[in-house]
């Protein structure tokens, strides 16, 4: 009797404990999911194509999307943050890969392919973007990004762009027309009197220096190298005393205007 309860009692747990295996492996299997689908979304997209220009206006016609077209150079301050702005506005990033092929070119210091393109379109500021139909006839241009509105009011009104569907309006998170942000500071460490030079001077820098290292248009001529970024003046002048590169180093606010050189 004892026996057959026994195996009663058993033919009621089994079932029980199936349900509890069943649950732990499905919670098992979308742990793993989830995992699998943060590190998806955590690996960076490739937009920009590195001087694939020619091959960009063939996949162009190919696709009927027009070119967006970045002439950016090495050690540019506002290169680097129109990237970040745009790499963070899903907004913009999907009207980006929607409508546009895209690509970067080296204005400086690039190939000889990318130096004939910057002279060909008159490149002397970056970041420029160019917006371009697949056969590279220039449609318009932008010299820096300022908003997500702003840009992707930019995006929408290009030819290429009649036909693209109404965008909700959300938050550009700006604040009296500008990005909210923290502004950043950098400290001049030494200035050039040629942009050639103070890029071999940047390259040097950046070999200790494993964060920022910038090359500004100096006030009154020349160039300046600045590293950085630093969250405040304080901090950036304390760096300024520890560091050797930087002492007696002055303290600026980094600017997001285009850099201006002369071909």
């Amino acid at each position: 009797m004892r026996q057959g309860q026994n195996l009663q009692l058993s033919a009621k747990i089994s079932p029980i404990f199936n349900l509890r295996l069943l649950g732990k492996s499905l919670a098992t299997v979308f742990f793993l999911a989830s995992v699998l689908v943060l590190r998806f979304q955590d690996q960076e997209v490739i937009l920009f194509e590195e001087g694939k220009f020619e091959e960009n206006l063939q996949n162009a016609q190919k696709t009927d999307k027009l070119c967006y077209v970045k002439f950016y150079t090495d050690f540019c301050y506002p290169c680097d943050k129109a990237d970040e702005k745009l790499r963070s506005s899903p907004r913009l990033m999907q009207l980006l890969t929607d409508y546009f092929v895209a690509t970067q070119i080296k204005g400086w210091a690039g190939n000889e392919m990318d130096r004939l393109l910057a002279k060909k379109y008159h490149i002397t500021s970056y970041p420029t973007v160019l917006i371009t139909d697949s056969e590279g006839n220039e449609i318009d241009r932008r010299h820096i990004q300022t908003s997500e509105a702003e840009w992707a009011d930019f995006l929408e009104q290009t030819d290429g762009l009649r036909t693209a569907p109404v965008v909700t309006p959300v938050s550009d998170e700006r604040v009296n027309n500008r990005w909210k942000k923290k502004q950043e500071f950098g400290l001049i460490i030494k200035s050039d009197p040629d942009y050639l030079t103070s890029r071999k001077t940047a390259e040097k820098v950046s070999e200790t220096w494993k964060k920022g290292v910038w090359i500004f248009p100096g006030k009154t001529g020349g160039f300046q190298i600045v590293i950085g970024p630093f969250a405040n003046q304080k901090e950036a002048k304390s760096i300024g005393k520890t560091l050797k590169m930087a002492e007696n180093a002055e303290a600026i606010k980094l600017e997001e205007v285009p850099v201006e050189y002369e071909n």
